[in-house]
């Protein structure tokens, strides 16, 4: 069983309103961006096994419809 979510979305305003805003703290891309960086060797390839260890240690990640309302 997964955790309840916070509702961050809510039905009076679209979705895509709220979209924008929101994405940083439903998928923080910078971070997923320099986590993926951090696997790059010296010879510019990504070490296997950095990338399997990042892979395993993934953060959990939940669909939009955790978050709440989204029938607007």
């Amino acid at each position: 069983q997964l955790p309840q979510m916070a509702q961050l979305f809510k039905s009076e305003q679209t979705l895509a309103h709220q979209l924008l805003p929101l994405l940083p703290q439903l998928y923080p891309i910078q971070a997923d961006d320099q986590a993926l960086r951090g696997c790059v060797n010296q010879s510019g390839f990504v070490d296997g096994q950095d990338f399997d260890h990042l892979r395993k240690t993934y953060p959990l990640r939940r669909e939009w419809a955790a978050y709440g309302d989204q029938n607007n």
